[in-house]
């Protein structure tokens, strides 16, 4: 039941707001609330969407959220897909702090919630890809970044915080 819930976590963040749901079979969805339970046997949820509350013009549909192929707004951002999930994000902070995360965010204002001195963010699919913006960035050696984050554990810890001192540095 693990494996889907950051589909449910989507939906329920764009609760009551148009979503374009993409399903493997070429159907396309307009999603404006869901209804959602598991089965004894399933692995994933099954999603009855637009029933609560109905709404007008809206279609009621089925489906399970392994179907799921994207999710987006009605302006085309997408906010899951099988193709796009970013496994670490950068998150500055007004205060200069920066956070290191591996919980998966699909939109900003997931993060803005969160933290109440949110700034700004940014995401990556890979360590290599973080290292290599630190690089260019801030013009951090790759052994620098490398022994900062095994400092701060960030292998084992989900969460990890940076300060930059006056110069951007770690």
């Amino acid at each position: 039941m693990e494996k889907d819930s950051h589909i449910i976590e989507i939906f329920n963040f764009l609760n009551d707001t148009e979503a374009i749901v993409t399903l493997g079979d070429g159907r396309v969805l307009k999603v404006w609330n869901i209804a959602w339970a598991y089965d004894e046997s399933d692995d994933f949820a099954h999603i009855t969407s637009n029933i609560s509350p109905t709404k007008e013009g809206a279609s009621i549909d089925f489906f399970y959220t392994n179907e799921i192929k994207t999710i987006a707004n009605n302006n085309g951002q997408i906010f899951s897909s099988d193709e796009k999930l970013k496994t670490i994000n950068l998150i500055f902070l007004n205060t200069g702090k920066l956070i290191l995360t591996k919980r998966k965010y699909y939109h900003w204002r997931q993060i803005q919630s969160q933290f109440e001195d949110y700034m700004t963010s940014l995401d990556f699919d890979s360590i290599e890809s973080l290292i290599e913006f630190h690089k260019i960035e801030y013009k951090i050696t790759e052994k620098d970044i490398i022994n900062e984050l095994e400092k701060k554990q960030f292998a084992v810890n989900d969460e990890i915080e940076f300060e930059l001192n006056s110069q951007g540095q770690l």
